[in-house]
């Protein structure tokens, strides 16, 4: 997967973001934990955009 926003893998269910932590759940859902609690539009919207191509793909595989 390439995001040019994600920082680093952690682990396969683990990506570390600017804004904080995406997590694979064992559900294979995705969720978002953030590092601050505060956030302008568009980093809400690139988070809710990077959710949303990580629900997609695993719903495709």
């Amino acid at each position: 997967m390439e995001y040019p926003y994600l920082l680093a893998d952690v682990s396969d269910k683990i990506y570390k973001s600017q804004w904080g932590y995406f997590m694979r759940l064992e559900t294979n859902e995705w969720v978002f934990t953030p590092i601050e609690k505060q956030f302008n539009q568009c980093d809400l919207f690139a988070v809710t955009d990077i959710l949303r191509n990580l629900n997609e793909q695993n719903n495709e595989n």
